[in-house]
């Protein structure tokens, strides 16, 4: 193999490796959410958890759903559920740049290079969709600003 082939490679497989998991590299699987209330200093309890009060700024784990509770004395308890989707911008993406390693596999199969590192190529396709589905990467919240209106409690009635 000459040495312009070998270049061609190595160029090929840094550009596989740079394009590789898009979503992981680009944003990861965290995402910053922001907390709000009327009236400020209401408590914010994220799955049971209590995090701080208003205004608050979280970092949470994209692929997970959330149930956020704004808890303050004298106002009524508000539920607010976090949801997520997947953002099939990613995955497109992923699709694309992972389909680059079976055109290095058509090229190199045309080139005569060794079955083994053409095969080495085609499988190194899949590790985008892999990598950003098992991190969650691909997963966005469908809200990040939650701004929560808190209800007086009615005072209960004296028998």
């Amino acid at each position: 193999m000459g040495g312009i082939m070998k270049i061609k490679i190595l160029a090929l497989g840094l550009v596989i490796l740079y394009f590789s998991s898009c979503a992981t590299m680009m944003m990861g699987n965290l995402e910053q959410v922001s907390f709000n209330s009327d009236p400020e200093k209401a408590e914010i309890w994220v799955n049971g958890k209590k995090m701080g009060v208003t205004p608050l700024s979280l970092i949470l784990v994209s692929k997970k759903n959330y149930t956020i509770y704004f808890k303050k004395d004298g106002y009524i308890t508000k539920t607010f559920n976090i949801t997520n989707h997947i953002g099939t911008g990613w995955v497109i993406v992923d699709v694309f740049f992972g389909s680059i390693p079976v055109i290095a596999v058509i090229v190199g199969a045309a080139s005569g290079l060794i079955p083994v590192v053409v095969g080495a190529v085609a499988a190194s396709g899949l590790i985008p969709v892999v990598v950003d589905a098992t991190t969650g990467a691909w997963y966005d919240f469908d809200q990040n600003n939650i701004n929560m209106i808190l209800e007086k409690q009615q005072p209960k009635p004296l028998n």
